[in-house]
């Protein structure tokens, strides 16, 4: 898919050049600086959950090229004008509901407990969805937002946005049924919600579909100014939960 670059002031944005390995190396050492933890205007910012169990750099950067499946598709990346320096990623892939969860091993053994932490909220997307359009809803295409982080020292809202804007239009283009992505803090629960008409689903007893982490025994340990909670936020392209 090619995209044409979308100015923003000092930014500009296209799709992931598989091709442009400068440009992948650079999209995927965004993405382990942001879950490793930056400082932007002096605050420190970090992805719970990678915080919670200690992750580093570059086993988050070895862990992506090992794991990641990115497809031109689907992944953005924000570069400032002046460098051509990626400061934006957001990667997507479509979501496989039957697909078995992944067992890690060696320097990547920690990542079990934060896939079988979201599994959990994907398991309750799994059910909402059987309950209300039984085996059916298998024929339905769902894109999965799985990571997005952004390292620019300004413009971080607009950043956030017009990635999110651009996947949301490329789930439009592409015909999918809808968005969903586990947001692990507010800083992307509270745009996805209040900018971007995600929504949090809520279960068969009209609770949110979310997990407390202070109900975890690993991430207990997440600092409640940090994050309360991780939900699972839905964002409708042509089916309504």
């Amino acid at each position: 898919m090619k995209t044409n670059p979308q100015a923003l002031d000092s930014v500009f944005y296209k799709a992931l050049d598989l091709k442009n390995t400068a440009e992948t190396k650079q999209a995927i050492e965004c993405i382990a600086e942001c879950f490793s933890g930056i400082t932007v205007n002096g605050i420190k910012k970090q992805e719970p959950l990678n915080y919670a169990l200690e992750m580093d750099k570059n086993t988050i950067i070895k862990f992506c090229e090992t794991f990641f499946d990115l497809n031109e598709n689907y992944c953005f990346i924000a570069l400032e004008k002046a460098t051509e320096k990626v400061i934006g990623v957001i990667f997507s892939e479509i979501y496989q509901p039957t697909e078995s969860l992944h067992s890690f091993t060696g320097e990547f053994i920690k990542y079990n407990a934060i896939f079988g932490f979201l599994n959990l909220l994907d398991d309750k997307f799994n059910k909402l969805l059987m309950q209300k359009f039984k085996q059916a809803w298998l024929d339905y295409k769902f894109l999965h937002l799985v990571a997005i982080g952004i390292k620019g020292k300004s413009q971080h809202s607009n950043i956030f946005d017009e990635l999110v804007k651009l996947t949301i239009e490329t789930a439009h283009k592409d015909n999918f049924a809808g968005i969903l992505t586990e947001a692990t803090n507010p800083k992307s629960q509270f745009p996805f919600i209040n900018r971007h008409g995600f929504i949090n689903l809520l279960d068969d007893n009209r609770k949110p579909i979310s997990l407390d982490y202070k109900d975890d025994l690993i991430f207990r340990k997440i600092p409640q100014e940090m994050a309360l909670d991780c939900k699972l936020l839905y964002k409708a392209i042509n089916l309504e939960l």
